[in-house]
């Protein structure tokens, strides 16, 4: 499965930004970039210098798709744009966890 990994702050910032400026509706917040869930685990092995140990979940469940990513787009034209990777955010995340 892959989908649109997208940082919590950028979401933040969107949901933020939109209400600011008024806008009303339902809005997809994400990059519109699919990533599969053993990139996410490449990523993570890298970033860690570990070796991640998974275990899939099989089947899927019903409602999980192939592909989940952000198709609605309309967030960029009021001028939001995420500002985090994924590489960003999993390299945060790591540092964080080191400090404790």
């Amino acid at each position: 499965a892959a989908h649109d990994f997208i940082d919590v702050t950028d979401v933040a910032m969107g949901t933020l930004m939109l209400m600011e400026d008024e806008q009303s509706g339902v809005f997809e917040l994400g990059t519109g970039v699919s990533t599969t869930n053993m990139e996410v685990v490449g990523l993570v092995q890298e970033i860690t210098g570990k070796t991640v140990k998974i275990r899939a979940t099989v089947p899927r469940r019903t409602y999980d798709g192939t592909d989940w990513r952000c198709q609605d787009m309309r967030a960029y034209s009021y001028g939001w744009k995420p500002l985090k990777t994924l590489r960003d955010s999993i390299t945060e995340m790591v540092a964080c966890y080191k400090k404790d």
